[in-house]
């Protein structure tokens, strides 16, 4: 327990300056790119997209390297620094370039360490601990957004700098082993070599829940810069008090991720999943026409579910047994989400500008980002029921039966 304790911690630390700069892309862009929105957006999309290319060919691969602490920490030394580059006043476009070498090694150290972590919940034999690195994910947004946002106040530049520091600790943490939890666990029988059968089970059982993945972070993709201007056109609240309701979203999804897993052990994972997902679609549909007292509350539900959805996801994408397999299932779960983040504020600024920028854009977007959670829950109905008919079946044979099911 205590190398996966100590692999939570570097997670959560490694997360942590990716979620602090959120607050400071609309006063940034305001200060040094003339408040283009649609860079706003692009500045966003574009370091998943450089992640969606990277991570499933070096997260993977640095997990199973020999020295995978010397590689990541000079990653992550190297993540602080293009954090730093983001923040100067450089041309938009070489702004924009930077964010993407950002993103590609950002996403690589974090599917490197998830997949580490998820090895070592293998060797232990209890698949529900994997709620632990989705909590440390959850909470290092969570805490993210309440310091971004109170960091802001001071200058566009301070998260930047800040998630540069956190970045510059966790390399260093990185380069000396994290006490040993970079090793190599002992080896069991669920990491034996003969698992090494079912290679192909997991991309075609995973193809619901990696959509699942993609659609939610598409969502979310779709809200962080609309829903930035959307607060502060129509509700006219400062950043600061943008950076706070980012906050009611996703402290509820910090504490609540450990306990959806919980939950979905219990009721089983498809039918948490389907809760977790209709719950998120009404919420993106009521926040356009909220008034301004709702928007905490309804945040903090979004947070609530998207817990459920992010729990589940996460839990069917580190079910395989084999640790390769789990590796790639891993890197696949984490393109899948970077690839939602690249589409959703590329869809929200177009759909924004053909809806007429402002206001009408902005709701446009909201709704695109509902429609496209409803898309999702209609398209993997069936899905959904086989699976969820697949858990209670097996309930009688074991305590967690959602624990090993991975329904295809």
């Amino acid at each position: 327990m205590k190398p996966l304790r100590a692999l939570a911690i570097l997670i959560f630390a490694q997360m942590l300056p990716a979620t602090l700069v959120t607050a400071a892309i609309r006063p940034l862009f305001a200060a040094h790119h003339g408040g283009d929105e649609g860079a706003m957006h692009a500045f966003m999309a574009i370091n998943m997209l450089a992640a969606a290319l990277a991570a499933p060919f070096v997260g993977p691969r640095l997990a199973r390297t020999g020295r995978a602490g010397c590689w990541l920490g000079a990653l992550a030394l190297l993540d602080a620094v293009l954090l730093l580059a983001c923040a100067q006043p450089w041309p938009t476009s070489v702004v924009l370039g930077v964010r993407a070498l950002e993103g590609a090694v950002h996403v690589s150290v974090a599917t490197a360490l998830c997949a580490l972590a998820a090895t070592r919940v293998k060797a232990l034999g209890r698949p529900a601990l994997m709620g632990v690195i989705g909590g440390a994910i959850m909470a290092a947004i969570a805490l993210g957004n309440l310091l971004g946002g109170a960091l802001v106040g001071i200058t566009p530049a301070a998260p930047f700098a800040a998630g540069a520091l956190i970045a510059t600790a966790v390399a260093a943490a990185l380069a000396l082993g994290a006490g040993g939890a970079l090793a190599a666990p002992p080896m069991t029988a669920e990491l034996a070599p003969p698992a090494l059968a079912p290679v192909t089970a997991p991309r075609r059982s995973l193809a619901p829940v990696l959509l699942g993945a993609f659609v939610a972070r598409f969502t979310v993709g779709c809200l962080v810069v609309t829903f930035a201007l959307f607060a502060h056109r129509v509700h006219g609240l400062s950043d600061r008090a943008i950076g706070g309701l980012f906050a009611a979203l996703t402290v509820p999804f910090a504490l609540a991720t450990w306990p959806a897993a919980q939950l979905a052990s219990r009721l089983g994972r498809a039918r948490v999943l389907a809760i977790g997902g209709a719950g998120w679609m009404l919420v993106l549909f009521a926040l356009p026409a909220a008034p301004t007292a709702a928007l905490p509350a309804l945040m903090m539900i979004g947070g609530l579910a998207s817990a459920a959805i992010f729990a589940v996801t996460l839990g069917y994408a580190t079910a395989p047994a084999d640790a390769q397999v789990r590796a790639r299932a891993i890197a696949r779960f984490q393109t899948a989400g970077a690839l939602g983040m690249v589409v959703g504020p590329m869809a929200a600024g177009i759909t924004a500008a053909i809806a007429g920028r402002g206001v009408a854009g902005d709701r446009a977007a909201f709704v695109l980002a509902g429609c496209a959670m409803a898309a999702w829950l209609v398209a993997s109905a069936g899905w959904l029921l086989r699976a969820a008919a697949s858990e209670r079946a097996t309930a009688p044979a074991s305590r967690a039966p959602s624990a090993a099911a991975s329904p295809r």
